[in-house]
């Protein structure tokens, strides 16, 4: 059977062989001359090699104990280098966080309203109208407009939101649509819209966002988010609110990580932030 080895007489060993010596090591490394002695004599049965030749003038190195300390330096300074590993990475948590196109371009517009540098997290945007994976980590924080069903998924209600038909003011109701395709035309915003104005589509992209110029330039109409259509003065909603695209809002995360600090801290933060400034709220 193979001898396993106590790391703890490898860093003993290096203050013996250094000092020559039990006296000096035992100085350094707050221990006892007796105590040194008896580890030294169990690393080397655990080697299977006399490292010291014991004489009246100390401890001097055989020819294994000065192949072991040339190791064991090695073996030191990794140690050193992983022990600086934690000073070279970030100590912020990176949180993940998806949402739709609009939902993010929201979050990115007004970073500095939820989030500073301060803050013991650090924001890393997904942008996805698809589930991406919490379970996986493929994201920390979903932002989702239904309530999800998997058991190991915690969520929060943040509010709803309305969607309307939004035109540059003193353009004609008449005036095309922009449509979104590809992709990003599974969602019921893009959906509706081929639905009920297939015939009359002047532009199609391939983010919602990409929309947003040709509408404040007067070429077309889209449908917005509220928080989105309101937030531009020079747009008048071409009609109600439609009952039939409004969605809740839903914080979505992991059960075992929603307590964690730093997911915590940014949770309230943007559940605040949402509530408060952008999306319409009920009880």
């Amino acid at each position: 059977m193979k001898q396993t080895y106590n790391w703890q007489d490898i860093y003993l060993f290096l203050a013996v062989a250094r000092h020559q010596g039990l006296a000096g090591a035992a100085v350094e490394i707050a221990s006892s001359a007796a105590t040194l002695s008896r580890r030294m004599t169990k690393l080397e049965h655990a080697v299977g090699q006399r490292l010291f030749e014991r004489g009246a003038r100390g401890y001097a190195l055989t020819h294994a104990g000065k192949t072991l300390l040339e190791r064991a330096e090695k073996m030191e300074l990794a140690a050193l280098q992983i022990g600086h590993l934690q000073n070279e990475l970030p100590t912020k948590r990176r949180i993940k966080i998806s949402a739709g196109s609009w939902t993010m371009q929201l979050l990115l517009n007004n970073v500095d309203k939820y989030w500073h540098k301060d803050d013991i997290w650090l924001p890393e945007f997904v942008s996805n109208n698809a589930r991406l994976d919490i379970a996986r980590k493929q994201i920390d924080i979903g932002i989702r407009n239904s309530k999800p069903s998997e058991p190991w998924l915690a969520a929060k209600r943040i509010g709803y939101t309305n969607y309307a038909a939004y035109r540059l003011d003193g353009t004609k109701p008449d005036i095309g649509w922009v449509a979104t395709t590809g992709d990003n035309g599974l969602t019921p915003t893009a959906r509706y819209t081929m639905e009920h104005y297939s015939d009359n589509i002047s532009f199609t992209i391939s983010q919602p966002t990409l929309g947003l110029p040709l509408v404040l330039k007067g070429h077309a109409k889209m449908i917005l988010p509220e928080f989105v259509g309101d937030s531009h003065s020079e747009l008048v909603r071409d009609a109600d609110f439609i009952s039939e695209l409004k969605s809740d809002l839903w914080l979505v995360m992991h059960q075992d990580e929603r307590n964690h600090p730093p997911v915590r801290k940014a949770i309230d933060a943007i559940s605040k932030f949402l509530k408060e400034d952008y999306l319409s709220f009920n009880n």
